[in-house]
């Protein structure tokens, strides 16, 4: 059986032939022009990238980097001639391949143009969110450190880091929201993390610093410092001493208002006093056991009036501890002359003096009694409240200076009325700057008036006579 190849070729076969050879010849034509065009723009990326590196390292950047380099600080790890010339390699290899996928038909200039316009602007708003927002948390941080070390809330170095990291990764997350990489999720994630952490912070504070608490509700609340004098209520604390291991008993189980009593407190029984007298332990012990070294070194340790109490008592701790294990323990006293622990119970009293701003302090301090000046700069210091510390109220107002003068003047440790009229005097010389510059911001009215009443004043003084001045 004879088959007849027109049965089994289609009639336009030889066309359809002709048309595939074509077709085939002319896109390996374009295959050929864009792999020289590809080829063509190889050659020029690398002339000209080393065109590029060579005048940036003509300028003298490498110099620079290599400097910096051998200082030990640190560097990228290329070059920045190099660095450059990466960048106008890779930039031209790409318009080549844009080129050379033109040339054989695949345009995707269109698309990229289109999708580059999408993501651009949303990547340079990210990078300024970034650029802006991170300074920005860094000194908001600052700034909240400061406000709380004025309120007399301490942050140490960790504390004051971990600020700052929160306030960072909100505006990561708020850079991450604007490139709209899954923003719901992630803002979600951020005020979780961030209620999560406040409700942590209220229900550590809350529970674990009440105290502290209750004293930032008072001071936030009332701005005015109101001063009061005390009546100190004296009672029996329990232990009795009658050598140094009983008196060492007696001190690691009192409570700390005993050891403020019998250290502390002697400047208030003693206010006329040149110099300070030891404190009751030093002198019980110099006197009735007849040990001065001893009684030397427990007044040396009690002659700093800010210290806490808990300091204070490891400090007697470990004198009495050094003198028993060197002593025999046996040394005592009758208990006619025993040593009775005290303490004592302040009962405040309203002076009626109040104060909205530091300046005014200086102003009142001269109807401010000296039990008064104890109390709100040693015992309201030292056993609280805090409302009470004046130092402390200065601070957080503003007042630096005068907390400062009287902080120092504080911890000299010198009688009570010294002290009073010492810190009177420091903080009115303290604020003459400040007199001085408000008085040129007054009228010429204001200040001839005053003037003219010094003046009288002064002529007052000069004619009385010394009957009228002994009167």
């Amino acid at each position: 059986m004879r088959v007849e190849m027109s049965s089994i070729l289609p009639p336009d076969f030889g066309t359809q032939l002709q048309s595939i050879l074509t077709s085939v010849s002319e896109g390996l034509i374009l295959f050929l022009i864009s792999a020289g065009v590809f080829l063509l723009g190889y050659l020029l990326a690398t002339l000209l990238s080393r065109l590029v590196q060579t005048l940036v390292s003509l300028i003298g950047i490498d110099t620079s980097y290599a400097r910096l380099r051998e200082a030990g600080a640190t560097a990228p790890e290329f070059p920045p001639s190099r660095f450059a010339g990466y960048i106008t390699f890779w930039s031209i290899i790409l318009a080549s391949i844009m080129v050379s996928l033109r040339i054989m038909g695949m345009d995707l200039a269109p698309s990229i143009t289109a999708r580059l316009q999408d993501v651009v602007p949303r990547v340079l708003t990210s990078a300024l969110v970034l650029l802006l927002g991170i300074p920005i948390a860094a000194g908001a941080g600052r700034i909240i450190g400061t406000l709380l070390s004025s309120t007399g809330v301490r942050l140490g170095r960790l504390r004051s880091q971990a600020i700052v990291t929160v306030l960072v990764v909100f505006m990561v997350l708020m850079a991450l929201e604007q490139l709209g990489l899954a923003a719901q999720l992630v803002m979600a994630v951020g005020i979780a993390a961030v209620g999560a952490a406040g409700l942590a912070l209220a229900l550590a504070f809350g529970l674990g610093c009440r105290d502290l608490a209750r004293d930032l509700v008072v001071v936030m609340t009332d701005t005015g410092f109101r001063f009061s004098t005390v009546a100190h209520l004296e009672y029996p604390a329990g232990p009795v001493a009658t050598d140094f291991a009983t008196l060492r008993e007696g001190i690691a189980t009192v409570p700390p208002g005993s050891l403020f009593h019998h250290i502390i407190r002697m400047v208030v029984r003693h206010p006329r006093a040149h110099d300070l007298p030891p404190n009751d332990f030093a002198r019980w012990v110099g006197v009735a056991l007849q040990d001065p070294e001893t009684a030397e070194r427990l007044a040396f340790a009690g002659t700093q009036p800010l210290l806490p109490m808990e300091e204070l008592r490891a400090s007697l701790l470990r004198i009495l501890d050094d003198v028993i294990g060197r002593k025999h323990p046996d040394i005592g006293t009758p208990h006619a002359a025993a040593f009775h622990f005290v303490t004592a119970r302040s009962v405040k009293a309203p002076l009626g003096v109040e104060t909205e701003l530091p300046e005014q302090v200086p102003e009142v301090w001269r109807h401010v009694d000296s039990a008064a000046a104890f109390y709100h700069l040693i015992e309201a210091r030292v056993l609280g409240p805090v409302e009470d510390d004046l130092v402390l109220w200065l601070e957080r107002s503003g007042g630096h200076k005068l907390a400062g003068v009287a902080e120092s003047l504080t911890m000299g440790g010198m009688p009570l009325l010294r002290l009073h009229r010492e810190i009177g005097s420091r903080w009115r010389r303290a604020l003459i700057p400040a007199r001085l510059v408000r008085r040129t911001e007054e009228s010429e009215s204001v200040r001839r008036q005053e003037a003219r009443e010094v003046v009288a004043r002064f002529a007052g003084r000069l004619r009385k006579t010394p009957q009228d001045a002994k009167g």
